[in-house]
């Protein structure tokens, strides 16, 4: 317990739920035993909704709060003379040495902690991701105009269609110029068909808008931003890419390909790719043929390595691997932008349309409308949204956090960065596994 941020990597059925439970279990009983609560007393409910633990679906938020309510009921079973089943006697063990609580004690607060759920069982935050970012959409949604009785969707693609046929419709009559504009936009992307442009039009938009959704890209954008974007990612790739060169080259001095690695992907012309493109000078057209190859749409980045290659170089390799991949698409999904310009306003159009007085907001929706409204209001915000909430998060748990999106993640960030900076004592737990990543 003694460090704030831990993140736990393990693959599938090595004991990851195990390990959750573990650490909730570790958390609340440090609480309970650090503040001395007597019975009936208010502030354990405190304390109980201080532990947050986030699960990826409700399958496993279930199976987490049976296993963490199964270990208490044997705790306590076991201080009143009840045999303890040997698996549960190891983690009673290990909690009393982690904790440096005895293991009578930690069975008498298992009773105690067990009352103070059943009996605010609503505090017991052991939810999914979507399932907390609805409770904060639903406790600020008279700021985000939404009405009273406004209703929250699953599936927002046939509405996205529909209004996108509406707007569609609506543009062409009101300013067939501009749209003749996004028309020849499209057409520096794919060829367009004669029959059925609108339908094409309309996946261009639905597709757009699940980028926003998932990568957070701003949708209303100057082409000055644009340009901004792209030399800013253009230097992150190329500064990640020359790291990940550095551990690919021995460094003997001779320049020659690390012994690890697997020759037939890492290959001479690659080589030549990446240092014809790191010795330039902001040459844009020398990033082609290093974006050109096979290396980097591997999913896997084992694949360019060898069977029997050393684990610290694995890990080493990897990391930097998956760093560079993302700085790469960062930098292609900005560049893009700078060939469909219109269509960027063609879209923030769109949106605007979409979000005007409507009555249901759909879950893929949920990251981006909370990033959005915290960023506005800024850290001020934060005690306006406890206050809403009603809890007071000191203590998040993340299971498979490698299935949280990078908007999902933003989005929580105010409240994360707050809680370490303001609790001296709280902390982040994180569980993941990059190869399941989806």
């Amino acid at each position: 317990m003694n460090k704030r941020v831990v993140k736990f990597e393990a693959a599938a059925g090595s004991g990851k739920t195990h390990q959750l439970t573990l650490e909730y279990l570790k958390r609340i009983f440090q609480l309970f035993n650090d503040n001395r609560i007597n019975k009936g007393d208010e502030f354990s409910e405190r304390i109980l909704s201080s532990i947050l633990a986030i699960t990826f679906t409700n399958k496993a938020a279930n199976e987490m709060k049976e296993r963490i309510l199964l270990k208490l009921k044997n705790f306590a079973l076991n201080h009143r003379g009840f045999p303890l089943p040997s698996q549960d006697g190891l983690i009673l063990a290990e909690l009393s040495r982690c904790l440096n609580i005895s293991e009578r004690k930690i069975s008498e607060l298992s009773h105690f902690i067990i009352e103070i759920i059943i009996s605010h069982y609503n505090d017991f935050n052991v939810k999914t991701i979507d399932s907390l970012m609805s409770s904060i959409i639903k406790v600020i949604s008279p700021d985000l105009n939404l009405p009273p009785d406004f209703e929250i969707g699953v599936d927002a693609e046939d509405s996205l269609r529909d209004k996108a046929r509406e707007f569609i419709e609506s543009i062409c009559q009101k300013d067939w110029i501009f749209f003749e504009s996004v028309l020849k936009n499209i057409k520096n992307t794919e060829t367009l068909h004669k029959w059925h442009i609108d339908e094409v039009i309309t996946n261009y938009l639905v597709d757009f808008y699940s980028i926003t959704q998932h990568r957070g890209v701003e949708e209303n954008v100057s082409a000055c931003d644009v340009s901004v974007h792209v030399f800013e990612t253009y230097e992150n790739f190329k500064q990640s890419l020359r790291d990940l060169f550095s551990v690919i080259i021995t460094e003997s001095g001779n320049g020659t390909v690390h012994q690890s690695v697997n020759r037939k992907l890492v290959n001479p012309s690659l080589i030549k790719a990446i240092r014809d493109f790191l010795e330039s000078d902001k040459n844009l057209k020398k990033i082609d043929p290093v974006i050109g190859k096979k290396f980097f749409t591997l999913e896997d980045c084992s694949r360019c390595l060898k069977k029997e290659v050393d684990n610290a170089f694995r890990e080493k390799f990897c990391q930097h691997y998956h760093k560079t991949r993302t700085q790469l698409s960062d930098y292609i999904l900005w560049l893009s932008l700078t060939r469909v310009s219109h269509f960027s306003q063609f879209f923030s159009d769109y949106l605007r349309i979409w979000e005007k007085d409507r009555k249901k907001i759909f879950v893929n929706e949920f990251s981006r409308t909370i990033h959005k409204k915290l960023s506005s209001w800024g850290k001020s915000s934060l005690p306006y949204i406890y206050l809403k909430l009603s809890d007071r998060f000191c203590h998040f748990l993340f299971d498979e956090f490698q299935d949280t999106s990078e908007l999902q993640f933003r989005a929580l960030t105010p409240i994360l960065e707050e809680v370490l900076v303001s609790e001296e004592k709280s902390s982040i737990f994180i569980v993941g596994d990059r190869k399941q990543a989806i």
